[in-house]
């Protein structure tokens, strides 16, 4: 049997582009440091590597997320880090 190679394996970001260009999400992800606005309502931010949930509440519109951006950076959660 071959053994996955964590090397090999995507970033919850790069699953969740990959799984949504082939047309199995419907939703996309998007990294807050490429400064680009979900194109669906509501979204919500969460941490690329973190195990604890969305960040957030849901969100509703590009003003609650840019309040919520703001807050997670006031909160100490590093921009790169965000989706």
């Amino acid at each position: 049997m071959d053994r996955i190679c964590p090397a090999r394996v995507l970033s919850r970001y790069g699953l969740l582009r990959r799984l949504h260009d082939t047309g199995f999400n419907g939703f996309n992800a998007y990294r807050v440091e490429d400064n680009r606005m979900p194109t669906r309502w509501p979204a919500f931010l969460r941490c690329e590597g973190g195990h604890e949930g969305p960040v957030t509440d849901l969100l509703h519109s590009p003003r609650e997320m840019r309040q919520a951006i703001r807050e997670a950076g006031d909160r100490g959660l590093p921009i790169a880090s965000l989706l």
